[in-house]
């Protein structure tokens, strides 16, 4: 399966079910491509919430700054030391300007409002950019 055609299936299985394929969704958290795993991240906060603060955690360590850039946005969404600690770490010393800088924003939101709020890369709705895609907006926070 393609990258593209396994992105496309997250997309489905969030939008038909997400709370039903919760188990799959947590299980290509360790896929071998980022969009993979940026997508499981989303599908799952939006489905646990706080729940993901682990997962998210762990991610925003992963090799590649689009990944790092919505763990970021999503421990923007967890009122948790823990994910404030991290917030910090991102937005002090990665290497990514946009993590930095999503890090940096994340930090200034209120919990509780962003995630009564997250709307995420999977919702449908206009793109922010010519040639952006659902999956690929950047966070707005």
């Amino acid at each position: 399966m393609s990258c593209a055609t396994s992105e496309a299936a997250l997309v489905a299985l969030d939008q038909i079910d997400r709370d039903h394929y919760a188990d799959r969704l947590e299980a290509v958290l360790s896929d071998d491509h980022h969009a993979a795993r940026r997508n499981a991240l989303i599908s799952l906060f939006k489905l646990r919430g706080e729940d993901v603060l682990d997962d998210a955690i762990g991610l925003a360590a992963d090799p590649s700054d689009r990944v790092r850039k919505w763990a970021a946005h999503v421990l923007g969404g967890i009122d948790d030391d823990r994910a404030r600690t991290t917030l910090e770490g991102l937005a002090m010393s990665d290497d990514s300007d946009i993590v930095a800088l999503t890090a940096r924003h994340a930090r200034s939101v209120d919990p509780d409002r962003f995630r009564r709020r997250f709307a995420g890369a999977l919702e449908e709705g206009d793109t922010l950019l010519p040639g952006e895609d659902l999956l690929n907006r950047q966070p707005t926070l």
